[in-house]
């Protein structure tokens, strides 16, 4: 067996703040979910701190439940962020050139290196060993304002943890919901969140694309809420309890009931109203992001769909995401009873200890091992082409 070490996880999203902390064994690692936590993502628009002091209260809240359900406190956490910008760059250099291009006022998050061109020669993925006077590459940067980076981190830090580490929320889902055949084949993953979905597609063992679109769950349940002249409350219950958007469903005739704004008030809305309403935006957000692959000349390497975040579980998604995209759809979840609202969370460890510069050992005020990242982002990349 392999070493126990516990890490902790942190998504800040649109809507939400979730903590968890976990026991990791193993070089994969194997994961097990210690506690998890939750709080209304007070101060947080987008994925940017709007109101530091609210914002750090909704961290510290989610901390504190998954501490107290893992019985043990941590001092340092590896963070998910959401809202990052994307740009492309070919450059004749190596990667310690790209990175030269990284405009004023970025953080540069990731490097995704796309292929290697030596000399005259075809495209590689790995030029290690090989010969030549000139080396290309076509790098692919995720890039975050640094203004909102710094803020986020400072969020974190009042709440009285370290940020170990930062990683852009959707690469972190992809180590905890998809398999390596799925990354290697071409897989289009989608994290559905409350006002922003996030998307990136991936194939050839690597990543190729990721990108955003301003669409999430919050704007379907204010759909509902304008189109039945109800409460915000009352549409996400019915969202969650009464809707299907299967493109086979058969139709529901037996009504809803739907407490009107006014106090004490009931109508009988059709079911099928509800499932329409919830279908088109959901329709809408996938043709968004269908079009943005397309932009980024992604489609044909998609060979499957995955969803995740707390967005995806409407039932009947899978379907009408199949239905509109043309490819096999499932629900993303990693292994063990954590659900897809955990994926990011958890896939923030998975990266961080998988990662560049990962495993390494630090300590939490319970006395357990606390598994760390490097801060530095990217250097992997200098080491692997060479360079000083």
């Amino acid at each position: 067996m392999g070493v126990s070490r516990i890490a902790a996880g942190l998504d800040i999203g649109s809507t939400e703040v979730r903590a968890v902390i976990c026991e990791c064994t193993g070089g994969s690692p194997g994961i097990r979910v210690l506690g998890s936590g939750r709080a209304a993502a007070s101060g947080v628009l987008r994925g940017v701190v709007t109101d530091l002091g609210e914002a750090t209260g909704a961290v510290t809240r989610a901390l504190e439940e998954a501490e107290t359900e893992a019985g043990l406190e941590v001092e340092r956490v590896m963070l998910g962020v959401a809202g990052a910008r994307v740009r492309r760059r070919d450059v004749d250099r190596a990667l310690r050139l790209a990175r030269e291009s990284v405009g004023r006022g970025q953080d540069l998050l990731h490097e995704l290196p796309q292929r290697f061109v030596v000399g005259d020669g075809e495209p590689v993925p790995d030029p290690v060993g090989m010969s030549g006077v000139r080396l290309e590459v076509e790098v692919h940067f995720v890039t975050g304002t640094a203004g909102a980076m710094e803020n986020l981190t400072r969020c974190v830090s009042r709440a009285g943890v370290e940020v170990d580490r930062l990683v852009v929320q959707i690469l972190a889902a992809a180590e905890d919901v998809l398999d390596e055949q799925e990354k290697e084949q071409g897989a289009l993953l989608m994290d559905i969140g409350g006002t922003a979905t996030d998307w990136a597609v991936l194939c050839g063992g690597t990543a190729r694309r990721v990108g955003t679109v301003p669409v999430g769950g919050t704007h379907v349940t204010r759909d509902l809420a304008i189109g039945l002249g109800t409460g915000q409350a009352t549409a996400e219950g019915l969202k969650r309890a009464r809707v299907s958007i299967s493109p086979d469903r058969a139709p529901r005739k037996d009504p809803v009931r739907v407490a009107a704004r006014a106090h004490g008030q009931y109508r009988d809305i059709p079911g099928e109203v509800l499932c329409e309403i919830v279908e088109l935006r959901m329709r809408e957000l996938l043709e968004f992001v269908a079009r943005g692959v397309e932009q980024e000349q992604m489609s044909g390497e998609v060979r499957s769909v995955v969803l995740t975040g707390g967005g995806s579980l409407l039932d009947g998604l899978c379907q009408l995401a199949s239905a509109v995209l043309g490819v096999p759809a499932r629900l993303g979840s990693g292994p063990g009873p954590a659900g897809p609202e955990l994926a990011a969370g958890i896939g923030v460890i998975r990266y961080g200890l998988n990662g560049p510069g990962g495993g390494r050992g630090r300590t939490c005020r319970s006395g357990a091992a606390l598994s760390g990242a490097a801060c530095r982002i990217g250097s992997w990349l200098g080491e692997l082409m060479g360079t000083p």
